[in-house]
This record gives structure tokens, sequence and C-alpha cells, in this order.
């Protein structure tokens, strides 16, 4: 899954693969559409990802990210 996706397709596969067991690859697009995926109360499902360094560095520093770890 790519991050060119609207909001509402990511969480709708994220939560069908969450519930499958399905793990999911995710490819971040560019930096900011990167963040989209935070957005998504189904991150368990996310097994891979390919970022680049900037879409690296773009995930890391956002503070969704911490709070995304912090419910799991």
């Amino acid at each position: 899954m790519d991050a060119n996706l609207p909001q509402d397709t990511i969480n709708f596969i994220l939560e069908e693969c969450e519930s499958s067991n399905i793990p999911v690859f995710f490819e971040p697009t560019d930096k900011y559409k990167s963040l989209s995926i935070l957005k998504s109360p189904h991150l368990k499902s996310i097994v891979y990802a390919s970022p680049n360094l900037a879409e690296l560095r773009a995930l890391a520093g956002s503070t969704a990210l911490d709070e995304a770890h912090d419910t799991r």
C-alpha cells in the first residue's frame, strides 16, 4: 500500500489487514504523505516499509509517531 491513497482507504486497508492478520508493506511516497499513515488507529498491521531518507526523517520527527507508539 502506498501513501497516495485517500486516508479513508488507508484506514480501511489497515483495519482489514489487521483483523485478518495480513502483513502490510507501506510505501511512503513522499515526506509529507508518509505522515498519513500515522493518522490510522491500525498501525499494527504494517510490518514492512520502504522510506527514503527524507520520509524516514519526517516519520521519525513526528510527534504523532510517539503518540501512535504509546497506544499499542
